[in-house]
């Protein structure tokens, strides 16, 4: 077991672990996006940012993403071509364009998100409910300072 070798010696251990477990997560959500959907995951993230946060601009998602702008630029072109979103002048600011969801982009997110939880359910079966909550607290305290320090 390479891998297994790999988390167990580093001094890097915690990083590497979340790593690991981030892209086993994304390879089996990606598979399944490009399989059924035709999108990618950095595409589908933007699905699921704007579901819970709707009427962003591209620098927002960037931001938020920590992707490239070309990346993004490219990433709504599609999704737009897909009509799973829409662009409107910002009226706050007619320079800009604020993004959200078209009703087949909510329904995709809709009928994804289960998959979405299963696959989840499936890398936490190993922990007990009360495991499973001091993981998700203590990720949280640890995501809560990262927003601190990066300003968001």
């Amino acid at each position: 077991m390479k891998a297994r070798c790999i988390l167990e010696n580093n001094p890097t251990i915690t990083a590497y672990r979340m790593s690991f477990l981030t892209q086993r997560y994304i390879t089996k959500l990606s598979r399944l996006l490009e399989d059924e959907h035709d999108l990618l995951f950095h595409e589908w993230a933007l699905v699921f940012i704007l579901f819970l946060k709707p009427d962003l601009t591209a620098t927002d998602l960037v931001e938020v993403t920590g992707r490239p702008k070309n990346t993004i630029s490219r990433a709504l072109s599609k999704l737009i071509s897909m009509k799973l979103v829409k662009s409107s002048k910002d009226a706050s600011d007619s320079r800009s364009k604020v993004l959200r969801l078209t009703a087949q982009g909510r329904s995709l997110y809709e009928s994804f998100t289960p998959v979405v939880e299963g696959i989840e359910r499936e890398m936490y079966s190993v922990l007990s409910a009360q495991e499973s909550a001091a993981l998700n607290a203590c990720l949280a305290r640890v995501i809560d300072s990262e927003i601190v320090k990066a300003g968001f």
